[in-house]
């Protein structure tokens, strides 16, 4: 896969150049090199960042639903625990969002070809890169459609079991 010169906030010079990417769980992380003065530093592919803020704010809203729904109160406990993980959530979307807005693509620059490791499944891979092609929208959107995907199956299951099997 071919990946842009980003600009190097260290030495701002547009000079930091792809140099090999590696797969992490659900998403990449392309190591670049800066040309000018030897900074290097790993970019989290925008994808990746997206899906992991829809995940966690998915998590947080159905956790919040069911500390907060009832008018009951709530622990203190609980509350300092669900702040926890609104911050914990926040640290771990946020770095790598500072170095991709950091080091921005060079546009008008030509796309150099990175190798990538060849560990793990590649039907992941390609899903993975297929996902990221789609940017950072295509990261928010991709576990809404996931989710609603595994809902319409199986309210299209239970229709059929109930229309033709029910009593």
């Amino acid at each position: 896969m071919k990946f842009p010169t980003r600009t190097c906030a260290k030495c701002q010079k547009p000079t930091l150049k792809p140099i090999s990417r590696r797969f992490s769980g659900f998403g990449t992380a392309v190591q670049h090199r800066c040309t000018n003065c030897s900074a290097e530093l790993d970019i989290t592919a925008l994808a990746s960042i997206g899906v992991v803020i829809t995940v966690g704010l998915m998590a947080l809203l159905f956790w919040g639903y069911i500390l907060f729904h009832d008018s009951g109160g709530t622990g203190l406990f609980a509350q300092i625990l669900y702040g926890f993980a609104v911050v914990g959530l926040i640290s771990v979307t946020a770095l790598p969002a500072y170095v991709n807005f950091k080091n921005p693509p060079v546009m008008g620059c030509d796309l150099e070809s990175v190798a990538s490791e060849s560990t793990g499944n590649d039907a992941m891979k390609r899903a993975v890169i297929w996902v990221e092609n789609a940017g950072f929208l295509g990261g928010l959107l991709l576990p809404i459609l996931v989710v609603g995907a595994i809902l319409s199956l199986a309210a299209f299951i239970g229709f059929i079991n109930f229309t033709y099997f029910g009593n």
